[in-house]
């Protein structure tokens, strides 16, 4: 019986993957391939490709039936037409990655721009270990995603972000990762035309300083916010304030050596990690109101200085201090 259950299974998952549709385009889309996944979407990937020829695919009637994705990988272009654009963006669900590619522009540089657009799908749009002459965000100011929207540029040299980064869907921008790009400071108010954020990641960058009024007042969907691998040296006292859903910090690798006492007094009750190891900690006096601190769920890690309590565990100054 077991031996029949099985055999019925598998001539169902059989069945199964052999009834997926093939939604690639029938012409020619050479050096670009595609492949349909189980989904129903289909990728398609431009490797090595010309403007030529990543504009043509922008020329395919109900590309993929409406519902592709996007690789632009090893391609030195002036940028993805606003055509494609409006195709990607429409999709069932959106992911545009461009990786390890060279581009003048997100479009052409001096070319149309990307008409009022929308899906009913999450979207991600991922620029990683790229270079990009031209950050013209306003371009994505009139598109809208129904449910989640993430953005991510990693490893891909940028050295601020204008005001038109603030213009990006209209606000409605869920997750931000701007990681290991070049990045020395942000100015106030950067992401408070995005109410709904959640995740908000600026890792290993270049900022010495870090303020609360870069986030909206209050952060009412925040939760994650990734501050690891720059070269802070100070927090400010308010930096929890007005974020009532935060659950996790992280401060790795910076250049803290002291916290503002206040620094815990407006968390909210949802913070559960504040993870601020490898910084060189100046074990002292002033460094212990963290360790009675009934609200703070911080890890320090190790003292850096003085030299007698150097790699000694900042939890365990109580035992090592008299104050």
């Amino acid at each position: 019986m077991k031996a029949l259950l099985l055999i019925l299974f598998f001539t169902f998952l059989s069945c199964s993957v052999t009834a997926v549709e093939d939604k690639c385009p029938s012409t020619d889309i050479k050096p670009c391939t595609c492949k349909t996944y189980f989904d129903g979407a289909c990728i398609i990937t431009c490797s090595l490709a010309s403007q030529a020829s990543v504009e043509k695919i922008a020329d395919i009637p109900n590309l993929c039936d409406g519902h592709v994705h996007f690789v632009l990988v090893h391609t030195k272009i002036d940028g993805i037409p606003a055509k494609l654009w409006k195709v990607l963006l429409s999709s069932k669900t959106v992911d545009v990655t461009i990786k390890h590619a060279g581009i003048k522009g997100l479009i052409p540089p001096g070319s149309e721009s990307i008409p009022k657009v929308y899906t009913s799908g999450e979207a991600v749009i991922k620029i990683d270990h790229s270079k990009v002459g031209q950050w013209d965000w306003a371009q994505f100011a009139n598109f809208y995603s129904e449910k989640e929207l993430t953005l991510v540029v990693d490893d891909t040299p940028l050295s601020g972000l204008g005001e038109d980064f603030k213009s990006i869907a209209n606000g409605q921008v869920h997750k931000v990762t701007i990681d290991s790009t070049g990045l020395s400071y942000i100015e106030d108010n950067q992401f408070a035309s995005f109410p709904d954020i959640n995740s908000l990641s600026l890792q290993n960058n270049k900022l010495t300083s870090i303020s609360r009024s870069i986030l909206a007042k209050p952060a009412k969907s925040l939760q994650f916010l990734h501050l690891n691998g720059n070269q802070l040296t100070s927090l400010p006292g308010d930096l929890f304030s007005e974020m009532p859903a935060l659950k996790v910090v992280y401060l790795r690798d910076n250049k803290l050596t002291a916290l503002p006492e206040d620094l815990f007094q407006s968390a909210p009750a949802s913070l559960q990690l504040v993870d601020l190891v490898n910084n060189p900690w100046n074990c002292n006096c002033q460094l212990m109101w963290i360790l009675k601190n009934s609200k703070t769920f911080a890890n320090l890690g190790k003292c850096a200085t003085p030299e007698e309590l150097k790699d000694k565990k900042v939890s365990n100054l109580q035992n090592l201090l008299e104050c």
